[in-house]
């Protein structure tokens, strides 16, 4: 398969993820007791941050139209620091789609840069869908370069 071919089919399955998500927070939001029971998504660099260092979140989508040296240089420390701990804890960081339209399929605008995932529960198989085809990506080669050693 080739690269644009990946990042199409990686594309297209991470939005239909998070439409699943996005309808299954709606659908408990209408129940105030349950929404806050089961909260599945997260968005925002700071909030993620948050809820990584607590230990909540399974996988973190970014955008891959993110520039991550002019935003850190612009000072979005929370940015580098939730890369730097989605690759010590092993959590999965996946650069997928672009921020206009990840804000869209969530309904926010003008656009998000990022979404953590909490609860993928019911969704394994599209989640392990996800996860496959971003290992085949070049996007996770990259993401292993910081690590000392293979066993790491």
């Amino acid at each position: 398969m080739q690269s644009f071919e990946i990042l199409a089919e990686l594309d297209e399955n991470v939005l239909n993820l998070l439409k699943i998500l996005k309808l299954k927070r709606d659908v408990v939001f209408e129940n105030e007791v349950k929404g806050m029971a089961r909260r599945r998504i997260v968005m925002g660099f700071h909030e993620i941050l948050k809820y990584l260092k607590s230990g909540r979140i399974k996988a973190v989508i970014v955008a891959r139209n993110m520039n991550w040296q002019e935003e850190a240089r612009r000072g979005l420390k929370n940015m580098c620091d939730v890369e730097k701990i989605c690759v010590s804890q092993g959590i999965p960081l996946i650069s997928a789609s672009t921020k206009r339209i990840l804000g869209r399929i969530l309904q926010k605008h003008p656009y998000i840069s990022a979404i953590g995932i909490f609860d993928i529960s019911g969704y394994e198989e599209e989640f392990q869908k996800i996860l496959n085809l971003w290992k085949i990506d070049d996007a996770f080669k990259m993401y292993h370069l910081d690590q000392n050693s293979m066993f790491a």
